[in-house]
């Protein structure tokens, strides 16, 4: 009888050992139980669409002269984050961090009236941004099967901090037309300040894939991949869309 219950016992604990994939025993003749709880901190980076129209930013140039519609940008971030395992292949999450977004678009070229010489002048105006938010994410993870693959899906709440903008006009052509400046430059930078009507919160389902990758006993990498949509318009009155797929490299200690 107490050689029955040994052998289930070694069997509970071993099971529990195991349940997130990992196994994390000290030693065979001493089983413990896995950790559920984790605490950890990432980073991350990715690649950004920018899509809609943006007349209003004519207002910040001299004439009104263009309307952004494509661009991309390069998010960039870092959090700290808290992880939960339920079972063996659920695991909820939630993470707070520091986010920028930057943006990047250029009208089409611009041509202006023709030069004293006859040559047509082209011009085209660019225009950067970037975006400061404050980010809280909630989201939960499903393991697939045995292996340490996960999918899941999570909703991101985006608080703006801040923006800065600039605008540019560069000249495409004549090769050698320079602008009446001192001293004479082929750009002129037009000051703006930050981006006008920016959305304050933004709300964005994402999709995740991630992978665990055990270090230690109770500590794992994780590399999760993000693709996710806001609801709503980067900046009010306007369209203007933000489409995003991120890469967080996150780093779980057990608590």
């Amino acid at each position: 009888m107490r050689l029955l219950a040994t052998i289930l016992a070694l069997l509970f604990c071993a099971k529990i050992t195991v349940a997130q994939g990992f196994d994390w025993q000290y030693s065979a003749r001493y089983p413990t139980s896995s950790p559920t709880r984790f605490l950890g901190a990432a980073v991350g980076g990715g690649y950004a669409i920018h899509q809609g129209r943006l007349p209003y930013l004519e207002q910040d140039v001299p004439v009104a002269c263009c309307t952004y519609e494509n661009g991309t940008g390069l998010p960039l971030s870092i959090v700290v984050g808290y992880e939960q395992w339920t079972s063996a292949n659920i695991a909820v999450h939630g993470m707070a961090g520091y986010r920028l977004m930057t943006a990047g678009m250029s009208a089409p070229p611009t041509f202006d009236e023709p030069l004293s010489d006859g040559r047509l002048l082209v011009t085209q105006y660019t225009y950067n941004a970037n975006l400061h938010y404050a980010d809280i994410t909630g989201g939960v993870r499903y393991r697939l099967g045995r292996s340490h693959l996960s999918v899941g899906a999570a909703l991101r709440l985006s608080l703006l901090l801040g923006t800065t903008a600039t605008h540019r006009l560069d000249v495409i052509s004549p090769s050698d037309y320079t602008f009446n400046t001192n001293p004479p430059s082929r750009s002129i930078d037009i000051p703006v300040v930050g981006v006008p009507d920016a959305t304050p919160l933004l709300v964005s389902p994402l999709i995740t894939l991630g992978y665990d990758i055990s270090i230690a006993n109770g500590l794992y990498l994780s590399p999760l991949l993000t693709i996710g949509l806001p609801l709503m318009n980067t900046a009010n009155g306007v369209t203007w869309k933000t489409g995003e797929a991120a890469m967080l490299l996150r780093v779980m200690r057990a608590l």
